[in-house]
């Protein structure tokens, strides 16, 4: 369970630091080299948040499926498409046809909207819950490396 909530920690702190804009900024995840000092109110916050965001990415991911079992593709057959669009691997983009390419970037477009859409989501549920995005990703990183806070963290995520 602990390797299944990291993993999902690091992919939502990447997630927010690679996506999150804010202020024109590209927000980084932090690695704290020192243990962080976070306190309960903090911690509290974070949990809320992880949670919201949690939510809202599992609620994009549903969104994303359905847009493409409407499609004409198939879940593999995008994802393929999706990972060399996003490398801007022309040459393996070039095999399709021109109805193919028009349904594809539509796709892309909708997917987009929806990924601004939860970013915002993601955004406002950070700050709701009284942290910054700067502060929730320093928490996010600090709890790979500070057991006993891992620990706190799990105790107030299970109540």
């Amino acid at each position: 369970m602990k390797r299944k909530f990291l993993i999902t920690l690091v992919a939502v702190a990447a997630a927010l630091s690679m996506n999150l804009v804010v202020s024109a900024q590209t927000l980084q995840s932090p690695q704290p080299q020192d243990p962080v000092d976070v306190s309960d109110r903090e911690l509290s916050g974070f949990v809320d948040a992880y949670q919201g965001v949690q939510k809202i990415q599992q609620e994009l991911n549903d969104d994303v499926n359905g847009l493409v079992q409407e499609s004409n593709f198939s879940q593999q057959s995008f994802n393929e498409l999706y990972q060399a669009h996003m490398r801007q691997d022309s040459e393996q983009l070039a095999g399709m046809s021109s109805t193919e390419r028009k349904e594809f970037e539509g796709l892309v477009d909708q997917i987009n909207g929806l990924q601004n859409s939860m970013r915002e989501k993601m955004i406002d549920t950070i700050a709701d819950a009284g942290l910054s995005i700067e502060k929730f990703n320093t928490i996010g990183a600090s709890l790979q490396q500070d057991s006993e806070l891992y620990e706190r963290f799990m105790e107030m995520a299970q109540n």
